[in-house]
């Protein structure tokens, strides 16, 4: 049997997070006799999922931040040089590897790093946009201005390969013609549709579920799932908790997350004497539980994103989101259960909508089954990630299909 291709995919960190949970699912679904994938992160402490990650057989290289960029640069050319080997789970005497693959997630930082594997060698350098940076560049310093302006060029010449979560993901990162260079392609993140494929009756018990939180049999639940960060529009978000406590006196909010934003949020939900309204469940593994047995409606105002893993996993629980405008035209996936407005529209709006549609969900078995063998699936994301890489190396079968990238 011929040796497996070898991938190093570069992250911010291994922490809870829609590319680090994309990438975990993958590297539990993946054969590591055709494909075997390491992880590069930029943190030098243990993330939250480098026990699961080590468990597949991956190993974890961890190195200094950005912000030490010559440490960095050094530890990265080493990796992808083959010349450093150590990792948690490196064994005594095993020889350093040399990638095929360099695939990063880093977005305008890709550039830096997949300019280390073309000097390096590596073949194939994949470029993966999972944000849309619209409103945060408009809203950039002259440093950081300067720093999307240069890296963007340096991405397009260093990757043979991009990928974009959804079109303004791809817009964000490749500029506005993105669709017309054929290394690009339309990848959406996906998503364990397993997870969410339950019966809230007969699987799990619901009531028992909410007591957790402190919630009672009848409260119309509101959930939001995100990082307090400033994307996530959280200061909106309470301005909804507010209206919604004004409007409705069963409705109770709930955050799942963590972050610097969260002591803001916590403050001002107690100055306007809502704090009873709200629940702060912090960082949960158990987010599809939640999802499918606690909540009745979602929230997602973000200022911008690529494509939330939130937006898809409400919806495989079966449950209406409403998100804001800015968000791509690929999040609606079963469109039955997602709503637009503006945030212009206001708060109240918003808690109106959320209200008003609260009803709309449908059985997860049912939204799942809508979802399965879409992009959206990780299945299929899984075997269409194998594809490339094959095709790309020219070690795919004779005809070989896969979504993503050129043939």
């Amino acid at each position: 049997m011929s040796a497996p291709i070898r991938a190093l995919h570069v992250l911010g960190g291994l922490d809870r997070g829609g590319a680090e949970t994309w990438l975990v699912q993958i590297l539990e679904r993946m054969d590591r006799s055709r494909v075997a994938i390491d992880v590069f992160s930029q943190s030098e402490r243990e993330g939250a999922y480098e026990e699961r990650v080590l468990a597949t057989g991956a190993r974890v290289f961890r190195s200094p931040p950005p912000s030490r960029p010559l440490a960095y640069l050094a530890k990265l050319r080493g990796v992808i040089g083959g010349r450093s080997g150590s990792a948690p789970n490196q064994a005594p005497g095993q020889a350093p590897t040399r990638y095929d693959v360099v695939h990063c997630h880093l977005h305008h930082w890709s550039g830096a790093v997949l300019s280390v594997a073309r000097s390096a060698g590596v073949p194939v350098r994949v470029a993966h946009s999972r944000s849309a940076l619209f409103t945060d560049a408009a809203r950039a310093g002259t440093a950081m201005a300067a720093y999307y302006a240069a890296m963007k060029p340096l991405v397009r010449w260093s990757m043979t390969h991009g990928l974009a979560v959804s079109g303004l993901a791809g817009e964000s990162l490749f500029g506005s013609s993105w669709p017309a260079d054929p290394r690009l392609a339309l990848a959406p993140s996906g998503i364990d549709l397993d997870e969410f494929a339950i019966d809230v009756d007969s699987d799990m018990d619901r009531v028992a579920l909410r007591r957790e939180l402190d919630l009672s049999d009848d409260a119309l639940v509101v959930g939001h799932v995100g990082r307090f960060e400033r994307l996530k529009n959280h200061p909106f978000l309470a301005d909804i908790a507010i209206e919604l406590a004004r409007l409705d006196e069963r409705a109770v909010m709930v955050f799942v997350g963590d972050g610097s934003g969260r002591a803001d949020t916590e403050r001002k939900l107690a100055e306007a004497g809502v704090l009873d309204r709200v629940r702060f469940a912090g960082l949960r593994t158990d987010v599809a539980r939640l999802l499918v047995g606690v909540f009745d409606v979602c929230v997602l105002p973000s200022l911008w994103e690529g494509l939330p893993r939130v937006a898809n996993e409400s919806q495989a629980a079966g449950k209406p989101i409403v998100v804001s405008n800015h968000l791509a035209a690929e999040v609606e996936v079963v469109a039955p259960l997602v709503r637009r407005l503006p945030l212009s529209a206001g708060a109240a709006a918003w808690a109106r909508a959320l209200l008003d549609c609260a009803g709309d969900a449908m059985p997860a078995r049912d939204a799942t089954a809508r979802m399965r063998g879409s992009g959206i699936d990780i299945d299929r994301g899984a075997a269409d990630l194998v594809s490339l890489y094959e095709r790309a190396l020219g070690v795919a079968e004779p005809g070989a299909a896969g979504e993503w990238g050129p043939a």
